[in-house]
């Protein structure tokens, strides 16, 4: 998934899933909010199941394994708004994709 920020002077004009949540408000901080998908060996349970300990974590937390495989993934912004707001615009948790 991609996104990109762009500034208009146009008028916010609602869609189908949107919602306008903040209006006039001058942006003081972008952050890019990150996460860690780490994807370890399948194991099969019976013919037709499988079990996988992949998951996401912390940046900044060690995995346990050495057989994982990690990698580290953009999820979203946290925008810091002048009015002392914050908007946490991100993936939360996405586990069952990545399993």
């Amino acid at each position: 998934m991609k996104t990109a920020i762009k500034f208009k002077g146009e008028k916010f004009v609602a869609q189908e899933g949107s919602e306008l949540i903040v209006e006039n408000q001058k942006i003081e901080k972008i952050e890019i909010a990150r996460t860690k998908l780490y994807f370890a060996q399948h194991t099969k349970i019976s013919k037709n199941l499988w079990n996988s300990e992949s998951g996401q974590v912390s940046p900044t937390q060690n995995l346990l394994k050495k057989s994982e495989i990690e990698i580290t993934v953009d999820v979203g912004v946290i925008l810091k708004l002048e009015n002392r707001k914050i908007y946490n615009l991100l993936i939360i948790d996405n586990d069952d994709d990545f399993n």
